[in-house]
């Protein structure tokens, strides 16, 4: 049913031909600045930004490519939507329709050259970004988060826009309308449903909390995986829901059972890692409520009073520290 070099075919041309676009280059160039200059600027000591952008090794890398998520979220939909009416403008769908290749190889080798361009356009902004980090000598540079947040953060988005752009043009057929309704869309879960319910519309994390710590890693970590585990799952599930919705013959015997059976299996896990995201939040909720509750029944019970304080800490290879403190009931 896939065809390997089919798919590598298809995703080199789509690729190229991408990266010739003035629109893609005018998109990476603009990028670049925008990347160099507000890294630029954040990592100067007496910039305007507040200390919070340089508090943590990795609040660089998060702050830089959450704005490039935003970008390409944008940029992705547009040329994800464009790819069907690019090959009927420039009358090659015929000439690509009538080749021995399966839908899956076609709509797959579209997927994989839009996106190993935006993961190239992904690594030199992490590349721009650390440079800066490291020429400042403010805050120490740290690689693994790097790829955390590229595999949380960008990866998940592009893969959920991309098949929900496809799979709305196949619907659609229309660009210009598919592109209306979808700017609709991110501008709605930017503006509005990005902080309800717990995150759960941020398709693009924006106002998800991921901050990384060297101490404790992401908070809740097993909530942020699900989350954009659905997403990824999501945009897979949709991606092969475009192909059965391609209007071309499937070259292959039950190759529409098996592309429809497939997006049945992706779209029930995203269903599932969903369901599991909302229900690990509201246990959280649940404990938070059970914590003030107890606590509050302790309110009115007296409670020790610290008169004196005094700590001396040491630090070397290792922290250490000792603390003296005297302490007097207040009550029977």
């Amino acid at each position: 049913m896939i065809s390997i070099r089919n798919i590598r075919t298809i995703a080199t041309y789509e690729r190229r031909i991408l990266s010739r676009s003035w629109f893609f280059r005018i998109f990476a160039i603009l990028v670049l600045v925008v990347a160099g200059f507000y890294s630029g600027i954040t990592m100067l000591e007496h910039s305007g930004f507040s200390w919070t952008q340089r508090s943590l090794p990795t609040a660089l890398i998060y702050s830089v490519l959450s704005l490039f998520n935003v970008g390409q979220a944008i940029i992705a939909l547009f040329l994800a939507s464009d790819f069907m009416k690019r090959d009927k403008k420039l009358d090659t769908a015929e000439v690509l329709f009538i080749r021995p290749m399966s839908n899956a190889d076609y709509v797959i080798g579209k997927t994989l050259g839009i996106v190993s361009l935006f993961v190239f356009l992904n690594l030199v902004v992490l590349a721009l970004a650390a440079t800066f980090q490291l020429a400042s000598g403010a805050v120490p540079l740290k690689v693994l988060p790097m790829l955390y947040y590229m595999l949380l953060l960008t990866l998940p988005s592009l893969l959920f826009i991309l098949g929900l752009s496809f799979s709305m043009m196949s619907l659609l057929k229309n660009q210009a309308l598919t592109f209306l309704v979808l700017l609709g869309y991110v501008a709605l879960v930017m503006f509005y449903l990005g902080e309800k319910q717990m995150y759960l519309f941020d398709y693009m994390a924006y106002q998800l909390p991921m901050p990384y710590s060297d101490i404790v890693g992401f908070s809740h970590f097993d909530a942020l995986l699900t989350h954009r585990l659905a997403y990824a799952f999501a945009g897979l599930g949709l991606i092969s829901l475009s192909v059965v919705l391609l209007k071309r013959l499937p070259q292959v015997r039950f190759s529409l059972l098996i592309s429809s059976v497939l997006t049945g299996i992706l779209l029930l896990a995203s269903a599932w890692f969903f369901t599991s995201y909302v229900s690990k939040n509201n246990t959280r909720i649940e404990n938070r409520a059970q914590w003030v509750e107890q606590a509050s029944d302790y309110y009115n019970y007296p409670a020790l009073n610290v008169s004196q304080m005094h700590i001396d800490f040491e630090m070397g290879k290792e922290a250490s520290a000792s603390v003296k403190m005297e302490m007097q009931n207040s009550g029977n």
